[in-house]
């Protein structure tokens, strides 16, 4: 069974030029037709971007089902992680990466894809590289090393590959680039990639079939799809 999964950081609902940019950002979802979809920065009734719930507005028009995680709460509105899919989403839990100064989460969410139960970890990590692979080692790795289920993590890691946190991830989890079939490299800045800082691991029980990043400019990153097989 194949799995199309996306991971795209939306800057808010805002393209590279800090213009609203959500109903092409839908549109773009829409033309991917992807399974499950891994959001970050989305805002949540802020008044910068008009009040909106951007989660629930892109979910309810792609028609998938949605669980938000909030990173930052602000007087009037937060903002944060979303996961959408086209199963239904059984559980979801918003795991505090532990860090006062710079508050940083991991939203995962368990998903009933007819006979199996599938993990993703979604999350948007910090400008710290210390603090990045103390987060993954110490928290979200254990995370996923404690369920049996095939599992996804997802996500901006603010962290180009040569970083030892994504050398380490890549020795423990797939990195699903290694099929890439695309010609872009890079999914940051979205107008001039320069860096690979976006990414969608897997564990043994996935297998990647297929990778790519879209040429978009509906974010400041670009989003990045992959089919994984069960």
């Amino acid at each position: 069974m194949l799995i199309k999964v996306v991971t795209f950081n939306i800057h808010h609902g805002t393209d590279i030029n800090n213009q609203p940019s959500l109903n092409n950002i839908y549109l773009l979802l829409k033309q991917i037709q992807a399974d499950i979809i891994n959001l970050q920065e989305l805002d949540m009734q802020r008044p910068q971007t008009s009040l909106k719930k951007q989660a629930a507005i892109l979910a309810q028009k792609l028609g998938m089902y949605y669980v938000y995680g909030p990173v930052r709460t602000y007087e009037k509105g937060s903002y944060g992680n979303a996961i959408l899919s086209i199963y239904p989403i059984v559980s979801n839990e918003n795991m505090d990466l532990g860090e006062s100064n710079d508050r940083r989460y991991c939203l995962k969410a368990n998903i009933n894809i007819k006979d199996y139960t599938i993990s993703i970890f979604n999350t948007h990590l910090g400008l710290s590289q210390p603090k990045r692979y103390k987060q993954l080692k110490d928290i979200i790795l254990p995370n996923i090393f404690n369920n049996n289920h095939p599992t996804i993590l997802a996500g901006d890691f603010n962290a180009p590959t040569t970083r030892p946190e994504i050398l380490m991830l890549s020795s423990i989890l797939t990195d699903t680039f290694v099929k890439n079939s695309g010609i872009l490299q890079h999914t940051f800045p979205s107008d001039h990639p320069q860096a690979r800082i976006d990414y969608i691991f897997t564990n043994s029980h996935l297998t990647p079939v297929d990778y790519y990043i879209m040429d978009a400019n509906v974010s400041d990153h670009l989003p990045v799809i992959t089919m994984v097989e069960i």
